[in-house]
């Protein structure tokens, strides 16, 4: 009778766990469609947890902004990742994060999802839009990182400083302004 009850209890419990691990994984991998109207919290720049793995967010939780780390959904970095090698392919990696920093910078500003700031018309060459490749893997590990020379930057151009924005920089072909 105990032999029966160890049994017993055994194939419950492995019942119970395969049933929270299946649940655990399935939530990894099936994100909700997040709305475009979705509120997002602002309070500076953005957070990553420094280890990816042990964290469990959904589209549900507010984007968190610090000055230190970047904090986006996996979306969010493809969409950051294609328009760099669409505006930047030759810049390199610095010259990519620009780009990623600047469409950053203006959903900062303007309270826009990263989506939104990237097919407002007229603003990127979105028809050019690829996966990335190492140089761009490299930028967006930078800008994940906290990296930012941009200097507040909200616009670039290949063509000089244009539409009597406030000049800052040059970057290889680009030139940033305000």
């Amino acid at each position: 009778m105990r032999r029966t009850l160890e049994i017993i209890a055994s194939i419950l419990i492995f019942f119970t766990v395969s049933l929270v691990g299946i649940g655990s994984w399935e939530n990894q991998f099936n994100y909700p469609e997040v709305p475009k109207d979705a509120p997002m919290v602002i309070s500076e720049p953005i957070v990553l947890h420094p280890d990816p793995t042990e964290c469990n967010v959904t589209s549900e939780v507010p984007l968190i902004r610090t000055s230190q780390y970047v904090n986006l959904t996996f979306e969010e970095m493809d969409l950051l990742e294609q328009i760099a090698m669409a505006e930047a392919k030759g810049e390199g990696s610095k010259g990519m994060a620009f780009v990623m920093r600047v469409v950053l910078n203006r959903s900062l500003k303007d309270g826009m999802s990263i989506h939104d700031v990237i097919y407002r018309p007229g603003q990127f060459y979105t028809a050019g839009m690829e996966p990335g490749n190492d140089e761009c893997h490299e930028a967006l590990a930078m800008v994940m990182d906290g990296w930012d020379e941009s200097q507040g930057a909200l616009f670039f151009n290949g063509g000089g400083y244009r539409n009597g924005k406030e000049p800052l920089f040059q970057y290889g072909n680009h030139y940033f302004s305000k």
